[in-house]
């Protein structure tokens, strides 16, 4: 697909990938060369004869670092339909969100330090840190025989996972000129999406047949792979000076890893544990506040800042990240409380509940995939962003509306929409975001990108667990108090979803009438996060696709 003629070829140029020959004991080794030099150096008259070569080879090297977005997607929606069976079988159904709430807090600890240290180290080295991570902490899953080691494994997996989306934007970024950019990140996002597609029924299929530990136990395999080929076969931009571990900012990730932390468990545990106004709740709330700070102050002091003020605080950086901060608290509490909802109220299973979301991420691949052509085609992004919440808003608004006799085509046709926001979404704000800054920010201004993704994902998780817990602990003992033992019954219910099936009917249909009350509570709150979402993303600016930065 070739550039438009418009765009300004010395300012927005990509780097071309040459097929080199390496000859070693007779025999031709051929491997993937990206050089900067070589792409800086070609003549303007060369350029028509090389474009159908560079995306020749272009799409040689994108598909193996799209495993790692095809990865996080599978992770994501695994999670969603198997947490419910994984908490109930640890007797921990009241705590079983951390399952995916530890793996986003570590993921979104770390997300911003990727690009420094691509910048830092190169994109390969950090690349395979991340893979190899990702692998560790996924087979840590699969064998954890305690809710402990399962978390602490899943912490491991968060570590590399921050990554693995992050640095394939990152390397898309360096090879793709602006004007072409929104097709290959629809393509991204189609394959992420064909992950999340994968990972619903199949989570439920494992969880349902021969054990949940199999939704672990799957991605090693590609992760290892992943990682070899990335390795051995795909050389990427290597850094401009070498890089030196003094060369990170200590400071600031530490103040960012334990802000983000300290606030990600205050807001698990506020309004469950302990209440708003306790110590408790407000002390460490205190104190992330002061890490932030001090997180602010360091990187705009610090030589090598792993976040750059100035892009963060600009216009569309900001408004693009609080665009998809609140639509990402949303779409996560979607996808995992529609099949909470379809488990817990309308007696799925497991795999059935988990196949419902295929028409979300059906709808998700379809946004992302017409977003990138009509920018391409339009070199505006605006308005597809606009559209993109608005669709989204009509779906929450739609999945609010669940309820025991909802037709099983409705959920199908309700989840649609906010899945096509969100696919739409994804590819104009990135794109809006990249083309507001300098071609020497964009590594970290993507990272930035995906650390409001990353928020957004572990709020809207850790906001509707919050409120689940909370109100299922309030209104359980209340309407089963005229019942022997109910006080023991709601605890039970709450620590283990499960044992709704082992009881009378007449109380398994009270359990389930306050699960669909209190569902429909973080249904509600998804259209109110829409609404937010909606009112930042107005004040995203349209910028020129061809500029020069």
């Amino acid at each position: 697909m070739r550039a438009p003629e418009s765009t300004d070829r010395s300012q927005e140029r990509t780097p071309l990938l040459a097929e080199t020959e390496t000859h070693s004991q007779g025999s031709k080794k051929s491997q993937i060369e990206v050089s900067y030099e070589q792409s800086n150096s070609s003549s303007s008259s060369s350029d028509e004869d090389n474009d159908d070569g560079f995306h020749e080879s272009v799409w040689k090297v994108i598909p193996s670092l799209w495993c790692g977005a095809f990865l996080s997607a599978l992770d994501s929606t695994i999670i969603a339909s198997t947490y419910a069976t994984i908490g109930s079988e640890f007797n921990a159904s009241d705590q079983a969100s951390w399952v995916a709430t530890s793996y986003l807090l570590s993921s979104t600890a770390l997300q911003p330090l990727y690009g420094g240290l691509s910048d830092t180290f190169g994109r390969k080295t950090a690349l395979t840190f991340a893979n190899a991570f990702f692998l560790i902490g996924s087979f840590g899953c699969s064998i954890s025989s305690t809710f402990s080691q399962l978390i602490v494994s899943r912490i491991v997996a968060g570590i590399g996972g921050a990554g693995l989306g992050t640095l394939s934007s990152i390397v898309v970024s360096d090879l793709v000129p602006l004007s072409t950019r929104s097709t290959y990140n629809g393509f991204a996002n189609l394959v992420y999406g064909v992950g999340q597609v994968v990972g619903a029924p199949l989570g439920g299929y494992f969880a349902d047949t021969i054990g949940w530990r199999w939704s672990f136990l799957v991605q090693c395999p590609i992760t290892l792979v992943s990682m070899l080929v990335i390795m051995f076969w795909v050389s990427l931009p290597k850094p401009h000076k070498k890089g030196h571990i003094s060369d990170l900012d200590f400071v600031g990730s530490a103040s960012l890893i334990a802000a983000v932390t300290i606030l990600m468990l205050v807001l698990q545990s506020a309004g469950t544990e302990y209440a708003w106004g306790s110590p408790r709740v407000y002390l460490p709330l205190i104190g992330s506040f002061g890490l932030f700070v001090l997180f602010f102050r360091t990187e705009a002091t610090v030589e090598n800042p792993i976040v750059l003020l100035e892009v963060i605080t600009s216009r569309n950086p900001l408004m693009c990240g609080l665009t998809n901060l609140f639509g990402y608290m949303a779409a996560m509490s979607i996808t995992f409380n529609v099949p909470l909802f379809l488990q817990v109220v309308r007696c799925e299973t497991a795999k059935k509940a988990g196949s419902r979301l295929i028409a979300h991420i059906i709808g998700m691949c379809t946004g992302s995939m017409t977003a990138g052509f009509v920018i391409q085609a339009t070199q505006k992004y605006y308005w597809v962003a606009i559209s993109g919440v608005l669709f989204e808003l009509l779906g929450c608004s739609l999945i609010a509306s669940f309820g025991t006799e909802t037709e099983s085509w409705q959920y199908l046709a309700y989840l649609f929409p906010a899945g096509l926001g969100h696919g739409l979404i994804l590819s104009a704000t990135l794109i809006a975001l990249i083309s507001a800054v300098k071609r020497s920010q964009q590594a970290k201004a993507t990272s930035v990108s995906y650390l409001f993704r990353s928020f957004g994902s572990t709020f809207g998780v850790s906001l509707t667990a919050s409120i689940n817990t909370h109100y299922l602990q309030k209104k359980l003992p209340a309407a089963l108090s005229n019942f022997p033992d109910g006080t023991q019954i709601a605890h039970k219910i709450v620590t283990s979803v499960k044992y709704i099936d082992k009881l009378p009917l007449e109380i398994a249909s009270i359990a389930r009438m306050i699960y669909n009350n209190v569902l429909h509570i973080s249904f509600y709150v998804t259209v109110l996060l829409e609404i937010i979402s909606l009112g930042f993303c107005l004040f995203i600016k349209e910028y020129p696709m061809n500029r020069e930065r």
